[in-house]
């Protein structure tokens, strides 16, 4: 198990589900369609804002977060599974994590369409306070331009 998933297990899961994953030696990949939003810690999940759900507008909101370009995926797709992946190409993936600070920071989407999820993971008290203004102030931004006719 590469180190980015097993951080991201240790830091961002519930309990029980952390310790399912750890037994079978990493994350069951069928589970990020469907089933890792219910499995994530509430008290490190930013779930991004509807209007941020666009590729463009989710890296204004990451890219104030993290002090990398790049990040670890772990992926439901087999062709990106346990690839690096720079920031401009991540957003779109559904049924993938990205991790850019193991166990600090990394995003998930679950699936394209409607009833998508795609939160920011924050485990670090300075980036959780810092994730929660980013998330407000860019939803706000969006939301008076999203508003203009």
């Amino acid at each position: 198990m590469d180190p980015h998933e097993v951080a991201f297990i240790a830091a961002f899961l519930t309990k029980a589900y952390r310790e399912r994953c750890l037994a079978k030696k990493g994350l069951p990949r069928e589970d990020l369609w469907h089933v890792l939003p219910s499995k994530l810690n509430d008290r490190k999940k930013f779930e991004l804002p509807n209007n941020v759900h666009r590729p463009d507008r989710i890296l204004k909101a990451l890219r104030p977060l993290s002090p990398v370009e790049t990040g670890f995926c772990i992926s439901a797709l087999p062709e990106i599974d346990g690839n690096t992946i720079t920031m401009q190409d991540f957003t779109d993936l559904e049924g993938t994590i990205v991790s850019f600070i193991p166990g600090k920071l990394a995003y998930y989407q679950s699936e394209f369409g409607l009833p998508t999820f795609q939160c920011l993971l924050v485990r670090d008290p300075g980036l959780e306070k810092k994730a929660a203004a980013v998330l407000k102030d860019v939803s706000a931004y969006y939301r008076r331009q999203d508003s203009r006719p």
